[in-house]
């Protein structure tokens, strides 16, 4: 909790700052440096409002309160479309590489088939995926890819899909986490020991998590310190043939 408050405290402190100096000297300075502390003001509001939405959205998975939706969605367009708006917030800071690729649909057809009705063609079949949970889940885990390594470097995402589940890898090239800290990682409010100075509130991993259990999903996780991080998250996926 502490480390919430720090993370609120900040950028409370940043736009309060801000806030006095527009009042002051507001009059004299030029639209580009009135601009960099609107910006500036901007940029803690939303940040302050990802860390109150993160609270939010733990609050109500514990509390019961979200379940499984499934509907349809384009897995590739999906994924595609996340990965252009993180790239924005990210300024195209790092690479983001996104590969695609389908495994034999009709070897491949698991007790989903027989549940859902599976087409026995891959091309007439349509996925049917929680898109919330899913931005959620690949939200957080490439942000946190993003935040944790070096400017310039890639980030890979690949997605593979088969008849009965989605496998999303995410690597990095980043700090890497220790291992005494990776048994503790999808704790609420816990960080890794060597982050340093890399602000965060331990809330992304843990919100990971409880959505894979919403999901009835699976996670693994690869690491070495300073060589970099992969996430591999196994998420069931559901079949009805298209008209």
């Amino acid at each position: 909790m502490t480390m919430t408050s720090h993370e609120f405290r900040t950028p409370l402190t940043t736009i309060f700052s801000s806030a006095e100096l527009l009042e002051h000297y507001g009059n004299k300075w030029s639209e580009c440096k009135k601009n960099n502390h609107l910006h500036r003001i901007q940029n803690m509001v939303q940040h302050m409002t990802r860390i109150l939405n993160d609270i939010l959205l733990i609050g109500k998975v514990e509390a019961g309160k979200i379940e499984l939706q499934l509907k349809p969605i384009d897995l590739e367009s999906f994924c595609t479309d996340l990965i252009y708006k993180i790239q924005l917030n990210d300024r195209n800071e790092h690479t983001i590489k996104f590969t695609y690729s389908l495994e034999n649909f009709e070897k491949k057809l698991g007790s989903n088939h027989g549940k859902n009705n599976a087409a026995s063609s891959f091309l007439s079949a349509r996925p049917y995926m929680d898109e919330k949970l899913l931005r959620q889940i690949l939200d957080n885990l490439l942000s946190n890819a993003l935040k944790y390594s070096p400017k310039g470097s890639t980030v890979e995402i690949k997605l593979t899909c088969s008849a009965n589940q989605a496998i999303f890898k995410i690597s990095d090239q980043g700090i890497g986490i220790p291992e005494e800290d990776q048994g503790l990682l999808f704790e609420t409010f816990h960080r890794g020991t060597n982050v340093g100075t890399i602000t965060g509130t331990g809330l992304g991993l843990a919100i990971v998590k409880k959505c894979l259990d919403i999901y009835q999903g699976q996670i693994d996780l690869e690491s070495e310190v300073t060589v970099g991080t992969t996430f591999t998250v196994t998420l069931p996926i559901y079949y009805l043939l298209s008209n």
